[in-house]
């Protein structure tokens, strides 16, 4: 090789190397992370199957989405169209169990759902404060219900009231 030759390789060689250094982000941002901006992120297993997607959906709404290792969906964090946040835990068949959310008027709400998502019990705190439980059969008619409902159904006027009910939805017993 030429000593010319040799010059021109090793000019290339360094420029090759001070440009990739120059490029690299320093170490204290690369430390500190940077803005990475998406529409959407996927975390996939190592065979490809999903594992989690954190999304901006087609109207704007954020939302985190679990998978189980059989690509079923089983929890979804999210904020409803309204501004509302949930949270919704799914069986293995993909039906919603159990869900969290604060709804436009400040009501807070647990509802747990059967195999055939019927919700069954639901946990209610409105956002005055005054706490309700209501149970409902396979059918989803409520059976029984403590606090603010009982209130209503039954213009029962203590917030501690309970009240059962029939299969028609009349009132079988109630207190006080």
């Amino acid at each position: 090789m030429k000593t010319k030759d040799l010059w021109v390789l090793l000019a290339a060689v360094a420029a090759g190397a001070a440009g990739g250094r120059l490029s690299a982000p320093p170490p204290s941002q690369a430390q500190r992370g940077r803005v990475i901006e998406a529409e959407e992120f996927r975390l996939v297993e190592r065979d490809g199957k999903p594992a989690a997607r954190l999304q901006v959906d087609k109207d704007g709404r954020p939302g985190l989405t679990l998978f189980d290792k059989h690509g079923e969906v089983r929890a979804v964090l999210g904020v409803l169209s309204n501004g509302s946040p949930h949270l919704a835990l799914s069986d293995r068949r993909g039906q919603v169990r159990a869900a969290l959310a604060v709804w436009s008027d400040e009501r807070v709400a647990l509802i747990l759902s059967d195999g055939d998502g019927t919700p069954r019990a639901q946990l209610t705190t409105p956002s005055d404060g005054a706490p309700s439980l209501s149970l409902a059969d396979q059918e989803g008619k409520t059976r029984a219900v403590v606090g603010t409902p009982a209130l209503e159904l039954l213009k029962l006027r203590n917030e501690s009231s309970l009240a059962l009910f029939d299969g028609n939805g009349k009132p079988l017993w109630s207190a006080p």
